[in-house]
């Protein structure tokens, strides 16, 4: 069998992902420096939907390419349609990202091939990185064992964003997408938009690809039509 690395699959990390586009504040800057420390070890991140979770898998898995190791990411709602068999062999890797692992409680297959994982990369030098959106307890697992050893793991969780973080993520984003839009159409975006920070970055990119290919600047009408 190739090796995972050397395989492509339609999940793959988005290379454009990375750290300097997650916001961060004082809170969250400790699983920022434990996500990128390898001394840290294996560890899950329990945060809501939409809190950057995937950003932050993503952008680990980009870190360690380009600091020349081999990286998997695994969103499970996607690779539910796979074979668990998958993961044979992947704990060759130095890191792996099983991202929304709650979404494989009661496959009981699926349950299994990630509790051998776990023992695998714990007898060899792979660090393993999960994140849930909820307590593993309350999850719903069929495998206690698989409830074992995933509370064993440090936790982390994301915290919620507060108006003057929101103010100064979407100022980050803007900047380093290069977006041109005036402090009137930011103002009026951030007054009149849902205030989740995955929600307005992806407002901005459209508004943003819309500028781009009509040549026009983005207006209070436009941001109207798109939130």
């Amino acid at each position: 069998m190739n090796k995972p690395q050397q395989l492509t699959f339609p999940w793959s990390a988005k290379p454009k992902l990375i750290f300097r586009d997650f916001y961060t504040n004082k809170e969250n800057l400790n699983l920022i420096n434990d996500l990128k420390d390898e001394k840290t070890g294996d560890l899950i991140i329990q945060a809501s939907l939409s809190s950057g979770k995937s950003h932050l898998l993503q952008s680990l898995c980009n870190y360690y390419n380009e600091i020349g190791k081999s990286s998997f990411y695994l969103p499970i709602k996607t690779a539910l349609d796979y074979d668990p068999n998958l993961l044979d062999s992947i704990d060759e890797i130095n890191l792996i990202c099983i991202d929304d692992i709650d979404f494989l409680a009661k496959n009981d297959m699926w349950e299994m091939a990630i509790f051998n994982l776990i023992n695998q990369c714990q007898q060899s030098t792979s660090r393993i990185i999960f994140s849930a959106s909820e307590s593993i307890d309350r999850v719903g697992f069929n495998l206690s064992d698989l409830i074992s050893r995933l509370n064993k793991l440090l936790k982390h969780s994301i915290v919620n964003l507060d108006d003057k973080d929101l103010e100064e993520a979407i100022d980050l984003i803007i900047k380093h997408n290069s977006i041109n839009i005036g402090h009137n159409e930011i103002y009026y975006l951030l007054n009149h938009a849902i205030r989740d920070i995955a929600y307005l970055k992806q407002v901005l990119i459209k508004l943003d690809e819309y500028s781009l290919a009509t040549k026009k600047k983005i207006t209070i009408p436009l941001i109207k039509e798109i939130i």
